[in-house]
Parts: structure tokens; sequence; C-alpha cells
């Protein structure tokens, strides 16, 4: 076991925590709204509970690519894991089911979507259609249907004809 090594992994396990704060403060918050509770210790545990299943992912993959020697990995791995259970334990003393509040976030927010495209779809039926009077225009290389505004063909890149009304 060399002492850089070990040194090195906790540096750059508190480097990924640092910068993954701000994007793990935002599950804490949800987390916090969905129980109605802003409790510290709640949101420290949860902080806790992600940056240390990071460090076990980090651990795991070093491991894969043969940055850790089987014995460093083994100790380190049985350290973040008894963390990570006591952690959950804690959360579970406190009642809190992170899954469960996450699914049923996930589970308001697609009602909420469910009614937002139903009420799209009411409004939508209760207005007439308007349709616009287009002339109908093609490629006379290609036959691609053209828009009355379209100098060029989109298909081909052929010059479209420039239809000017007739002056009466």
């Amino acid at each position: 076991m060399t002492l850089p090594l070990i040194a090195g992994l906790f540096l750059a396990a508190g480097l990924f925590v640092f910068v993954l704060r701000p994007l793990l403060l935002a599950r804490r918050e949800r987390a916090a709204l969905l129980t109605g509770s802003s409790d510290e210790t709640l949101e420290n545990l949860l902080f806790e509970r992600e940056a240390t299943l990071a460090a076990i992912k980090d651990l795991q993959f070093d491991h894969a690519m043969g940055k850790l020697s089987d014995a460093d990995f083994q100790e380190l791995d049985t350290r973040y894991r008894h963390r990570a259970v006591e952690i959950l334990q804690k959360l579970d003393a406190l009642g809190v089911a992170a899954d469960d509040r996450e699914e049923s976030l996930e589970v308001a927010l697609d009602h909420w979507i469910e009614e937002a495209v139903a009420a799209a779809r009411s409004a939508a039926q209760a207005q007439p259609a308007q349709t616009l009077a287009v002339p109908a225009r093609f490629c006379t290389q290609c036959g691609h249907p053209a828009v009355a505004a379209d100098r060029f063909c989109a298909n081909c890149g052929t010059p479209l004809r420039i239809e000017t009304p007739a002056v009466p």
C-alpha cells in the first residue's frame, strides 16, 4: 500500500465532491421541498450519501483501470461501504426514503405535464383551425414541394421560377 496513492485518491474524491456539490444541492433542495423539511442534518446526510456513492464508483473505476492494487481496493472499498451503510441507517432513522421522494417528484411532474398537454389540446379544439390558402409550388427539376418564399429548391438547389401575379 502506498501512501501517495491513498492520499491522491482522497484528494481526487474531495475534488470530485467539490465539483459536484452545486449539482447535488439541487437534488437536496428538491428532497427538502418534497418532505417539507429543511433540516440541515437531512441535507448533509443526503449530500454525504451522494458523495460516498460517487467515491465508491470512482474507486471501482480506478481498480478496473489498474490504478489500484487488489489490497488497496479492498481496504478503501470496505471503508467507503461502511460509511455508506452508516449514512443509510441514519437516513432510515429519520424516516427518509430518498428514492421514494425522487420517484414521487417524477410522478408529480408527469402529472403536471399531462395536465398542460390536455389543456393545450382542449384549447386547440375549441378554436377552429385556420387554414391559409397557399398556392402549391413544386420544383420543375425534381418535383419537391416548395414554399412560396423559396427561391431555390430545398432538395436539389434548382432556381425556382418566381411567379408574378398578373396585373389586370
